[in-house]
């Protein structure tokens, strides 16, 4: 029985709570352990693999650079001077208007040509080099990019050498390669062709078929020595004193 409090009222409650207030009283004691298996990876699953940081990788991309867009422009004035010279010789009687017309009409579709050809190659920000812990990917010619990428692991690769063309001043990043390297994708094929890139390169074949033109991208030369020095401090590097930031 309940006892009555003195002078009557609503009897006090004796003995051990109701069930409902026990069942609240451990709810709100107990730490939720089922967030706690949230968080928790489950025996035998895979872990994340740990994300790269910029020291790990170097990449660098075709776009618009300073020589590029000086080229451009000069192409571009060549354009407009070419259809001037059209307008005039339309105008101009003679042999000396059709003289105009034609260099006109020449500076005008040799221009035009120049200029596609680059606003094609800097279009889209495809990669033009990248170094990582898989090896060195060479990013194909901006024509043809899928058939002439390449990606040498680093057992292929015992050299990298930074070089300057012989006959011009067109700047290489070039690899050497274990002898039984497979082939890699190169802009031509035909042996007299390869005959006078490396007469004119005057470095091996093999070297200039592993290289690719610092051409609509830029270069970072101590940002690219240290990730391979990371990754691969066994590689040698070579750089020619021609080499711009290089010596």
């Amino acid at each position: 029985m309940r006892p009555t409090p003195p002078g009557g009222g609503t009897p006090t409650r004796v003995g051990p709570p109701p069930a409902r207030d026990r069942l609240g009283d451990r709810t709100r004691a107990r730490p939720n352990r089922g967030l706690k298996k949230i968080f928790r990876a489950a025996p035998g699953t895979a872990t994340l693999a740990p994300v790269p940081t910029p020291q790990d990788v170097y990449e660098t991309h075709f776009g618009w650079t300073g020589r590029s867009t000086r080229k451009a422009v000069t192409n571009a004035v060549c354009a407009l001077t070419g259809l001037v010279a059209i307008a005039i010789g339309a105008v101009v009687r003679g042999t000396a208007g059709l003289v105009l017309v034609a260099l006109g009409a020449l500076a005008l579709l040799t221009a035009g040509a120049s200029l596609a050809l680059t606003t094609a190659a800097v279009r889209g920000g495809r990669t033009a080099l990248r170094v990582d812990r898989d090896g060195i990917l060479l990013g194909g010619y901006p024509l043809r990019y899928q058939g002439t990428s390449a990606l040498v692991p680093w057992g292929d690769i015992v050299g990298v050498e930074l070089w300057v063309q012989r006959t011009g001043t067109m700047s290489y990043v070039g690899l050497h390669r274990i002898e039984g390297a497979p082939d890699l994708p190169d802009a031509t094929t035909d042996p007299r062709a390869l005959q006078v890139t490396e007469r004119a390169a005057g470095r091996p074949i093999a070297l200039v078929t592993a290289s690719r033109p610092i051409h609509h991208w830029e270069l970072d030369v101590r940002q690219l020595l240290t990730t391979i020095a990371r990754h691969a401090p066994q590689v040698v590097i070579t750089v020619d004193p021609a080499f711009p930031g290089g010596a």
